[in-house]
């Protein structure tokens, strides 16, 4: 027999109330009732939201939050599985509700043709049924194999957007299906995807805060979480262009016209992901440093650091070569720490000129796009006192303000580059 106290009995109500089934579908309906009910403050108390608590706040600011599956099944849309919700805020009250349907970064891959317009027809059947309007159609081409669908439902009080995309490198490939709900403040759903950066340059510099321990950082560029998958270059652009004003950018779109995959690709692949981005957000992408450009580079770094190596009597570095090409990322990957640092530092030109970037483009409020071994992330500040940088990665709140000494940053430093807006002046 089994005995239950109080406090069991409410943890035992607490737990099934949270694991309790939620359709964020429940959250929508014409009169928009969501945007009054549902707050920056009683977000994850469940109360408004039943799986709220399972929201995580993706910036200190808490202007959004973020909810990711993982392995729980039991938040839905129209009851279909939910990889991903996002609801954003502003002054505290709630601005827009982004839920991912599906998207193939954090999804099983949908590859049948017709599965996926079946899905995309049931889901339209369910959002006409529930606004009691018919669907505004549009579309959006992203390039010559690439169209993003659009269709919104407008009542007087709120809009809610379906889009939709694949892609076909040779077979069908779905890319995401994603529902949108915001307040209806006249005229037409929004139907941007890849809006250009509304902020010029001379905007910018009045971002940059002063701390009086030495902290110069820019202010103000939104996160964005990437998750489990190697989303981090489209992560990185997405908190660029929404820093720069383009709002209604996703990494999922992003990810589509830089043909990323899931998971992390090396420097030559994020910088060529970022040149075929770049033009379509009213941006110019400059490169300021590149540690291996070719073979020479690479072959003149290993004998650098073989011979230093040598003089501190640590094991020397053997490039691995297989079917006449060399493997950068396995041989540097068998680098000695000490070692790889003192090879780096012995580069003083290159160290100077690091440094440099990083004060004239903070100064300027331009955050430099840092690729490392791997990954890429934001260098958003620096602290001359500490001779720290300070850093900003695509994993939530808790990585959105990092610091590290500035030669250990720049020793692993793989590629530093700046997204800046093409626009000079701004609009009067």
């Amino acid at each position: 027999m089994i005995r239950f106290t109080a406090a069991m009995a409410l943890l035992f109500a607490f737990f099934t109330a949270d694991g309790a089934n939620c359709d964020l579908a429940d959250l929508f309906d014409r009169d928009g009732t969501i945007f009054e009910k549902l707050t920056a403050a009683n977000l994850r108390n469940n109360s408004v939201l039943k799986a709220g608590s399972s929201f995580q706040w993706l910036s200190a600011k808490r202007d959004s939050a973020r909810y990711q599956a993982l392995k729980r099944k039991d938040v839905t849309f129209l009851s279909e599985v939910v990889p991903e919700a996002i609801v954003r805020f502003r002054n505290g009250a709630l601005s827009r509700i982004y839920i991912a349907v599906y998207n193939r970064g954090d999804s099983e891959p949908i590859t049948d043709e017709e599965a996926f317009e079946a899905k995309i027809g049931e889901l339209s059947g369910k959002l006409s049924e529930k606004f009691g309007v018919e669907p505004q159609d549009s579309r959006k081409r992203l390039g010559s194999k690439a169209t993003v669908m659009m269709r919104a439902w407008n009542t007087p009080r709120v809009v809610c957007q379906l889009r939709w995309s694949s892609s076909s490198r040779g077979s069908f490939l779905a890319e995401y299906i994603l529902v949108s709900l915001e307040k209806n403040l006249g005229g037409n759903a929004d139907d941007a995807v890849v809006a250009k950066a509304a902020k010029s340059v001379a905007d910018l510099p009045a971002n940059v805060k002063r701390k009086p321990e030495g902290d110069v950082y820019i202010d103000g560029i939104p996160m964005v979480d990437q998750g489990p998958k190697g989303y981090c270059v489209p992560a990185v652009v997405e908190r660029v262009m929404k820093y720069y004003g383009s709002d209604d950018v996703t990494q999922h779109t992003i990810a589509q016209i830089a043909g990323t995959r899931n998971y992390g690709t090396n420097v030559n692949e994020m910088y060529n992901s970022l040149k075929r981005i770049s033009n379509r957000f009213g941006c110019r992408l400059n490169e300021h440093y590149t540690f291996i450009k070719d073979i020479r580079d690479f072959r003149r770094f290993i004998d650098k650091y073989n011979g230093i190596a040598r003089k501190n009597k640590a094991p020397t570095l053997k490039i691995v070569e297989r079917n006449n090409t060399l493997i950068v990322d396995e041989t540097m990957g068998k680098q000695n720490v000490e070692i790889i640092k003192k090879t780096r530092m012995d580069d003083k030109s290159g160290y100077k000129k690091f440094n440099k970037y990083v004060h004239d483009f903070i100064d300027k409020g331009i955050p430099l796009i840092w690729c490392i071994p791997g990954h890429m992330r934001l260098i958003i500040g620096y602290n001359d006192r500490d001779s720290s940088i300070v850093f900003s990665d695509t994993w939530g709140a808790k990585f959105e303000f990092q610091k590290m000494k500035k030669d250990d940053a720049w020793t692993m430093t793989y590629g530093l580059y700046t997204l800046e807006p093409s626009r000079r002046q701004t609009r009067r």
